[in-house]
Formats: structure tokens, C-alpha cells, sequence
């Protein structure tokens, strides 16, 4: 069945009343009053007080994300030899178990200064847990960096094969399995997982926007904590790249699943 596609006002109906595109829109707002404070002479600029309550807002979205996270921590953890070529192994799995669960314990600790961020409360302990919790956020970012270059190094090293040989190698295979000398089928030979070009380059311009992305928001905890020297525009600019390049996906995302 061929569907219409919709125009475009629809779709962006749809993406901006969604909650992943109504919080992609507010980061993308927070920092772009990060951009334009930074450009003001006004100490606090009325942009940075904007950008202060966009970023509040973004806050409710994620509330509870941290069980997301840790359950993805999980998946890592018991990561079979099943998957894809480029994810398998001890090394993958540590590197993605270690993101996940930093990034849980990120948005925990993020979770519990809620109320000092409301101003219902303060706390002797908010500002440190919100320190800290920016220490794990750059510390999970760190491994996805390193998740990502370490699968776009086995994505290179794996064997690549043309579509059309493993479409042949599939006809080739009859439904009569060859059986031994006792009468019981032969097992398969164990053959190294391939991938052909169409879907090699498809995974790796992925991972590449990946390793994009990672080193964009990198910045952000990296400057709140002071441990990278760059700009306060800098840091906004490297923000709104990371949050176009997420909007698109999320934006696809909505699409397809209101046309299914």
C-alpha cells in the first residue's frame, strides 16, 4: 500500500505536540538565549533568565528517565552475540553498560534539586548534587564517545560483502540439509557475520552522526563544570548543532509512526 505523504504543516503539527519534539524545542530554544546572552551587556541579560526557564521546563520531560537508562544499562549488561557484527563483544558491552548507567545516575541526581530549581526549597546539599550530577553527565558522554569509536573500528573490520552475493548465498541454500553417516543433520558451518556496502554505509554515516552529536553536547557539561576553556557562544553553538541533528531523527520518528 503506497501512503501519502502528509504536507509539511502536518507534520510539524504532529512533531511540535509531541513530547519529544516539544522538549528538542525547548533545548533548542535554552540554547539559543545561551547564544544571544552571551552577546548582551546586561549581567544577568534577560536572555539568560530565558534560557534558565526554557532549561526548568526541559526538566519535567526527563523527570524519570533515569529508569529508561538504567534499563538500557541492563540491556548492555546481558548483551548477547546475536547482534549486530560492529556491537558484540565484552568491550561494546562495557562501554555501553558504563554510558547508560552514568547517565541514569546523571539524571537521578539531577531529579532530586528539583525543588531548589522550583525555589520551593533550598537545600544545603542542591548545589553539590547538581555539580555532580553534570560530572557524571560528561563522564557518561565520554563512554559514548567511546562506544562509538569503537564500533565505527569493528564496523570497519568486519567483512563486506555486495548485496547481491548474499541474496545468491541465500538461493543457494536448499531446503534438503546434508545428514552424516548416523543420519542427523549436518550443522552449518560457522560463518563470520557480514555486512554488505548498502548497509555498512548506512551504519556508519549513523555512528559518524553519533560521534558528532556526543562531541557537541560534550561541551555543555564541560563548560558548566569549567573543565573545557571555551565561550559561552561556542558552547550554545555546539548545543544547537546536537539538537538539530537529534530534531531530524526525532522529527522522522514522529512521522513514521503517524503514517503507520
Amino acid at each position: 500500500m503506497v501512503t501519502t505523504p502528509q504536507p509539511w504543516m502536518a507534520q510539524f503539527s504532529r512533531y511540535i505536540n509531541s513530547a519529544p519534539g516539544i522538549e528538542n524545542t525547548l533545548r533548542l530554544l535554552q540554547f539559543s538565549c545561551v547564544i544571544l546572552g552571551s552577546f548582551s551587556g546586561a549581567s544577568p541579560s534577560p536572555w539568560s533568565r530565558a534560557g534558565g526557564q526554557f532549561a526548568l521546563s526541559r526538566r519535567y520531560f526527563r523527570f524519570f528517565k533515569f529508569i529508561d537508562y538504567f534499563e538500557n544499562a541492563w540491556a548492555a549488561y546481558t548483551l548477547n552475540e546475536s547482534g549486530p557484527a560492529h556491537r558484540r563483544g565484552s568491550i561494546a558491552s562495557t562501554l555501553e553498560f558504563s554510558k547508560w548507567s552514568l547517565l541514569g545516575v546523571y539524571l537521578l541526581l539531577e531529579g532530586v534539586t528539583i525543588f531548589d530549581a522550583l525555589g520551593a526549597q533550598r537545600t544545603s546539599w542542591g548545589d553539590r548534587a547538581l555539580l555532580e550530577s553534570n560530572k557524571f553527565w560528561l563522564y557518561a558522554l565520554v563512554f559514548s564517545l567511546l562506544s562509538t569509536l569503537w564500533q565505527l573500528a569493528q564496523l570497519r573490520q568486519a567483512p563486506k560483502t555486495p548485496a547481491a552475493t548474499q541474496k545468491k548465498k541465500k538461493k543457494e541454500k536448499g531446503p534438503d540439509a546434508k545428514s552424516n553417516t548416523d543420519g542427523q543433520e549436518k550443522a552449518p558451518p560457522v560463518e563470520k557475520q557480514t555486512i554488505n556496502n548498502a548497509e555498512f554505509i548506512i551504519i556508519y554515516q549513523a555512528l559518524v552522526k553519533d560521534l558528532i552529536i556526543t562531541v557537541c553536547d560534550i561541551c555543555i557539561p564541560g563548560y558548566n563544570l569549567g573543565w573545557i576553556p571555551i565561550s559561552a557562544s561556542t558552547m550554545g553553538s555546539a548545543a544547537v548543532l546536537s539538537t538539530l541533528l537529534v530534531g531530524r531523527d526525532r522529527w522522522v520518528q514522529v512521522r513514521d509512526v503517524a503514517g503507520s
